[in-house]
């Protein structure tokens, strides 16, 4: 407060403020109440989710082999990515122009009330065969693959 040079603007979102409530009635205090807002855009109940390697499943690509075309298209991904979520076989998949490029993790939950209305690459890891737990070593085909991190989109299910 002591860096306002002309005016001072003071906010409270809900009920009382001790600091606020104490100023004197002054003419040079103005105080108003918030305008009523009829419905809020539909984009302010958006929500935004970037995937960390936790919600993935870092051994997807690996399990390909080397050449398989989904090393292609994850070769081919920028961030910013258009990609789609879809559901396949009780779990969440990762496609890029018709090729699944990824999968979620088992444990990955999506907000409840919501539904994915846009997927997009956020970022892409390199991988390596040493990189992972030697229990699933035998299950890898490639020495090095990669996994794409997504941003997922959501908004509030229609409840028509």
């Amino acid at each position: 407060m002591t860096r306002a040079r002309k005016t001072l603007t003071l906010a409270r979102m809900k009920g009382r403020h001790k600091l606020i409530d104490s100023l004197p009635t002054l003419s040079s205090v103005s105080r108003r109440d918030a305008p009523a807002i009829a419905s809020l855009p539909p984009e302010l109940n958006r929500c935004y989710e970037v995937l960390t390697p936790g919600d993935v499943d870092l051994g997807f690509a690996g399990r390909q082999r080397q050449g398989a075309a989904i090393h292609g298209a994850l070769a081919s991904l920028q961030p910013g990515t258009p990609l789609r979520l879809a559901r396949m076989d009780d779990r969440w998949h990762l496609e890029y122009q018709g090729q699944v490029v990824g999968r979620l993790a088992t444990g990955y939950a999506m907000c409840k009330g919501m539904r994915c209305i846009e997927a997009r690459a956020n970022a892409v890891l390199v991988r390596l065969r040493n990189d992972g737990d030697q229990a699933y070593a035998s299950s890898v085909r490639c020495d090095r693959w990669e996994v794409v991190l997504p941003e997922l989109v959501f908004a509030p299910c229609d409840n028509r």
